[in-house]
């Protein structure tokens, strides 16, 4: 079970949910340290500062719980319902969004952090202090400025960025590699990354990451626009390069809703992708 414990300046008591998001008797004093994590005492909020305590993120829960637990903090799903519309997947330009938490000795929660690209583009740079981000969400748009159909799912850059930047700082600021994960919602499906692996399989240099992107483009640039509009044959391509090409052992993908998950494994070039439903 998770407790918060508030102290506020005043009469503010409450307690919270799983992961984020709970609700208590003085609203403004959960606002404050939700919107400055990293110092609880600025005093500048309706309570006069505050302190929230939160145990670590569980090391050893299943993906699929961590998964179920994202969706019951509002402020996750608050993120992902905003670049999970038709009209962001119509924008020329990727949408995204990531979770920083704060030292795991300030006994705080995570905060997230809405960033938008400049139109026309989809590269996303994360911010030079990375320090504390675990988690990121984007989207992949229907069409870009050039007219390109951008592949929905992930790209070669966004696995790279996974495991060189969001598990080893999920290991430093909660304690397990597993608590990092990826979303990229699409028109055509939403997906997590997620690593369940005790041990950092090390850096993707970029000499690996050219060799992904090769194997990458050759398999989707084949396809007609109807076949890049099918998830059955954009899940079996990406399966078999997770397992083929990228083979980081513990790297897991599931399809994703608000609702549900199933984790996704390639079978084989005559069978269909293996979807096992998360209980």
């Amino acid at each position: 079970m998770w407790i918060r414990r508030y102290r506020c300046g005043g009469d503010g008591t409450g307690s919270g949910g799983d992961n984020g998001g709970g609700t208590g008797g003085s609203t403004g004093c959960e606002a404050e340290a939700f919107e400055n994590p990293t110092d609880p005492t600025s005093g500048n909020g309706p309570c006069g500062g505050g302190v929230i305590t939160e145990p670590n993120v569980g090391v050893n829960e299943s993906q699929c719980f961590k998964i179920k637990k994202k969706f019951r903090n509002p402020r996750f799903v608050e993120k992902y319902d905003k670049i999970n519309k038709p009209e962001i997947f119509d924008l020329d330009h990727e949408t995204w969004a990531f979770e920083r938490y704060p030292p795991k000795e300030n006994n705080l929660p995570s905060g997230f952090v809405d960033v938008e690209n400049y139109p026309g583009t989809t590269n996303m740079d994360l911010p030079v202090d990375k320090n504390g981000i675990v988690g990121l969400m984007h989207s992949h748009n229907n069409e870009d400025s050039k007219g390109n159909h951008p592949v929905k799912i992930f790209s070669p850059t966004d696995i790279r960025t996974f495991i060189n930047h969001l598990t080893p700082q999920a290991n430093s600021y909660t304690g397990s590699y597993t608590n990092a994960y990826s979303v990229v919602t699409t028109s055509n499906g939403n997906y997590m990354l997620q690593y369940n692996n005790n041990s950092w399989p090390g850096s993707v240099s970029r000499d690996t990451k050219a060799i992904w992107q090769t194997w990458y483009e050759n398999q989707y640039n084949r396809l007609t626009i109807d076949e890049l509009m099918n998830p059955s044959i954009v899940e079996k391509i990406f399966t078999q390069f997770i397992k083929e090409i990228v083979n980081i052992d513990g790297l897991e993908i599931y399809k994703i809703t608000s609702s549900s998950a199933s984790k996704l494994e390639y079978n084989g070039k005559n069978n269909p992708v293996i979807s096992t439903p998360c209980p």
